[in-house]
């Protein structure tokens, strides 16, 4: 029942219209955002975009890191990495799954 749920996570994908949609709707809103500040801020129009523009970005970014759990993602650096890592957590769940069919008493069950 656990695979399966795990499996209809994996291949639930958003539409590729609502990505597109969303990343053309951010982007106009932020180069309309500085036509209202302006007149109420000024010159400190220019910080304010560059952190609402990057924490909206970020959080738009996090929406498309979030999408795919099972997924591998690349880092800044151009490494790979696991989003979950499943092998560590399968590997845990093997032992603790053998710990129990052991029976025993005294097993600890650190890997």
């Amino acid at each position: 029942q656990m695979l399966s749920s795990c499996e209809r996570i994996n291949c639930t994908t958003v539409p590729p219209d609502y990505t597109k949609h969303t990343t053309r709707f951010l982007t106009m809103w932020l180069f309309s955002l500085p036509l209202v500040l302006v007149h109420d801020i000024g010159i400190a129009t220019i910080p304010v975009e560059v952190l609402i523009g990057w924490a909206l970005f970020g959080i738009q970014q996090l929406g498309f890191e979030i999408e795919n759990p099972f997924g591998v993602s690349t880092r800044a650096d151009g490494e790979t990495q696991e989003q979950i890592p499943l092998e560590s957590l399968c590997r845990e769940i093997l032992l603790d799954v053998e710990c129990l069919r052991k029976d025993l008493p005294d097993c600890t069950c650190e890997s």
